[in-house]
């Protein structure tokens, strides 16, 4: 009996996660002879290059899905634009990865520049049963010192 509980668990998790899809895509951005935005594949980047993240989430259910809060880390050695975040007004950032704070952050008055943020987090209140959401943002590498 404990195992055909266990595995009724396994089966009812494994459920409820697939009716979302998540997917996290990378480029770089490049501009090209005639001013043209082109994205190429992420592999390797250099100072001064810009990457872009794309967080696609799509319900798949029949249901409205609430209070997703998707995160993009942001990896050392680069720094948002903040100009790229999309959707715009429904996000937080973190110095660490773990805590949340309004953007920007400020600390003892003073705005922490935002070359030290690790992370981006996104309020999505609900997610319609069927749809899906694209969340962006860019980075570009900082230059070696």
């Amino acid at each position: 009996m404990r195992n055909n509980v266990i595995l009724l668990f396994l089966l009812f998790t494994v459920s409820i996660f697939s009716e979302i899809k998540t997917e996290l895509f990378s480029y770089q951005i490049l501009t090209n002879e005639n001013g043209e935005i082109e994205r190429v594949s992420a592999e390797e980047g250099s100072p001064g290059d810009v990457l872009e993240y794309v967080f696609n989430i799509q319900n798949d259910s029949k249901e409205v899905i609430y209070n997703l809060n998707p995160i993009i880390p942001i990896p050392e050695g680069t720094t948002i634009i903040k100009e790229s975040l999309v959707p715009k007004n429904k996000f937080k950032a973190s110095l660490n990865g773990r805590d949340f704070l309004e953007f920007p952050i400020i600390q003892d008055g003073l705005e922490i520049p935002i070359s030290n943020y690790r992370a981006v987090m996104w309020d999505i209140p609900q997610l319609s049963n069927e749809k899906e959401i694209e969340l962006k943002l860019q980075v570009k590498i900082n230059s070696r010192n």
